[in-house]
This record gives structure tokens, C-alpha cells and sequence, in this order.
């Protein structure tokens, strides 16, 4: 038997969806913009926006927050994820020459290392993942 359907759950996700239009739409024209500048500011913003989506799913900021909270932590580390972005590119780029199905494995694996790296440059998760080490064992480190 189905019931009637609770809609009050249903509101944050619609705000949500809000939110990541309006996020999507400022971040393009933010790097449309860049790119009308000869190219290179359009670069540099995207690779400074770039984890803006993540943020609104993740933490549930607005738009605006999102965009800023991205600038923060992708502070001093742009150079590092433009060549990561090249070696995704790449990775793709493989997968398409292997007859096109091969993006059915890059595609994921790309979108996985990304959330990845999201996650390792936020300050307040990049310290949660501690290894279970067994005491037994010598630290690696001291050898």
C-alpha cells in the first residue's frame, strides 16, 4: 500500500536545485567573462571556482558562499590542480581513443578523484581519515 507522500522533506532539495543553478550559472559567466580577458583569467577562475558544486551539496551553502568558500581553498594549490586537470584530461582523453568505452571507466574515475581532492583540501575533513595501525607493527615513518 503507498501512502501520501511527506513533502516537507522535499523543500531543501528544491532550494538545493536553486541554489546549484544559480552557482552554475555565476560560475559560467565568471569563466566566460575570464576567457573574453585573453583566455588566461578564465582559466585561473575556473580552476579557483571549480569545487563550487561540491560545496552546495556538501555543506549546503548558498550560491555566493559557495563561490567564496571554493576561492578559499583553492588558495595556493591552482598550479597543482591545472596539471591535475591535464592528467585528467588526458586520462579521458584514453579512454575516448579506446573506441569510446573506455570513458565508461575514466568518466567515473575522474569524477571520483576530483570529489577526492575536494575533500583533502578542506581543512576540516583533510585530518578526519586516520589509518588503523596495529600497535604491533613499526611506524613506517621511523624507519
Amino acid at each position: 500500500m503507498v501512502g501520501k507522500g511527506n513533502f516537507q522533506t522535499f523543500s531543501p532539495v528544491i532550494l538545493s536545485f536553486f541554489d546549484y543553478l544559480i552557482g552554475s550559472i555565476l560560475y559560467g559567466l565568471i569563466v566566460v567573462v575570464g576567457l573574453i580577458l585573453l583566455i588566461i583569467p578564465g582559466i585561473i577562475w575556473a580552476i579557483k571556482f571549480q569545487f563550487f558544486d561540491y560545496l552546495i551539496v556538501d555543506k549546503g551553502l548558498g550560491p555566493v558562499d559557495a563561490l567564496e568558500k571554493s576561492s578559499d581553498i583553492t588558495r595556493g594549490v591552482k598550479w597543482d590542480l591545472f596539471a591535475f586537470g591535464i592528467l585528467l584530461a588526458i586520462i579521458n582523453i584514453l579512454g575516448f581513443l579506446c573506441l569510446v568505452v573506455g570513458l565508461f571507466v575514466t568518466i567515473p574515475v575522474t569524477l571520483v578523484a576530483m570529489a577526492f581532492v575536494y575533500r583533502e583540501l578542506l581543512p576540516e575533513t583533510s585530518q578526519e581519515y586516520v589509518p588503523n595501525r596495529d600497535p604491533q607493527l613499526s611506524d613506517p615513518e621511523s624507519v
